[in-house]
């Protein structure tokens, strides 16, 4: 049966390739709904492409980021919750949890915690993106050719625009950080533990099992090459033949810049949905499936239940008090694996 004893002594991916063998059809259903979760989400992009005019940008945008908190982050965790049961059954939650109340609470916990390190990126992509169509090109780069000059680089249009792209690819990597160092949590059994001691469990495996996460998210990057070669393919090829580079780096780098502004053909579009559908979703598929299994062996070895007696026992941490939705009596009592 899924969640039993049979993955505790495997590896990440022995445990993850018993899963595809015997759970593919609900693991494939999980990843279909979030696949049509998320193209619900970008469906406003959509129609303001459709009828550009009638719905603006910026309201465009408004929808895509209300349908992401609001449906797709909480049903996020449905997702991981659904694929952590097959490694790990313990915790199961009542029936009376009101799931979708518990994950928006979680979502926003997860995404609040996350954006505060991604401030400056928002930021910095949102003076792009505002900068690009209301300010001439050469302005809008000025700030960052006087940051060119600071550090002793020639204070040109082209020289501006590098140090503001890799500003902004630096900001990110910030944000992929913040985002990254809560990752356990979306695979935590919030709904039966509570954000409180979710969160807490989250920082204790973070803590003891730090080496092993790189490791594992290193892989997940590996994971993610096929796709960006598969991107590389379309793209650069179309890039080469619109752009010529054997003009000035002012002239080349306004090229570029345009080119992302116009809309790519069809046979481009139709490349790129190809490599989404062959190599990008399997093995993002993959690479959740490995975080949910490695995440469920750590927690086995982090061991929720007895951390709670204990300080059950002893005076909690403001940050360890448990939240009223912890009912671990009622939790073991509802799930027939709870010895498992």
């Amino acid at each position: 049966m899924p969640g039993n004893r049979e993955y505790e002594k495997l590896t990440v991916d022995q445990a993850v390739r018993r899963a595809l063998k015997k759970s593919f059809d609900e693991l494939t259903t999980v990843g279909f709904i979030m696949v049509l979760l998320h193209a619900v989400m970008f469906s406003p992009l959509l129609i303001s492409r459709a009828f550009y005019g009638r719905l603006p940008v910026w309201m465009a945008l408004i929808g895509v980021a209300a349908a992401y908190i609001f449906l797709v982050m909480p049903l996020r965790f449905w997702g991981r919750e659904k694929v952590r049961r097959i490694f790990y059954s313990r915790h199961q939650p009542t029936r009376n949890n009101s799931p979708y109340t518990r994950w928006m609470h979680a979502g926003l916990l997860r995404l609040g915690r996350g954006l505060l390190w991604g401030l400056p990126f928002l930021a910095g992509l949102a003076y792009l993106l505002i900068g690009k169509s209301t300010l001439p090109f050469n302005e809008m780069w000025e700030p960052f050719r006087a940051l060119a000059g600071l550090v002793g680089k020639e204070p040109d249009t082209a020289t501006g625009m590098l140090v503001g792209l890799g500003l902004l690819l630096l900001f990110g990597l910030l944000f992929a950080y913040g985002w990254w160092r809560d990752m356990p949590f979306e695979y935590l059994p919030v709904r039966s533990l509570g954000r409180k001691h979710t969160l807490h469990y989250s920082r204790r495996i973070m803590k003891h099992y730090r080496r092993k996460i790189i490791r594992l998210t290193l892989v997940n990057i590996l994971l993610c090459l096929p796709a960006l070669a598969g991107y590389a393919a379309v793209l650069v090829p179309y890039v080469t033949r619109s752009v010529d580079f054997s003009l000035s780096r002012d002239l080349v780098l306004n090229l570029i810049l345009r080119l992302l502004r116009t809309s790519l053909p069809s046979a481009q579009l139709a490349g790129l949905a190809a490599v989404t559908l062959l190599l990008y979703l399997p093995l993002c598929g993959i690479r959740k499936t490995r975080n949910a299994a490695a995440i469920a062996k750590f927690m086995r070895s982090t061991s929720p239940d007895r951390h709670h007696h204990h300080h059950s026992q002893t005076a909690p941490m403001p940050e360890e008090a448990p939240e009223t939705t912890y009912r671990p009596d009622a939790d073991e009592a509802d799930d027939p694996n709870a010895a498992g």
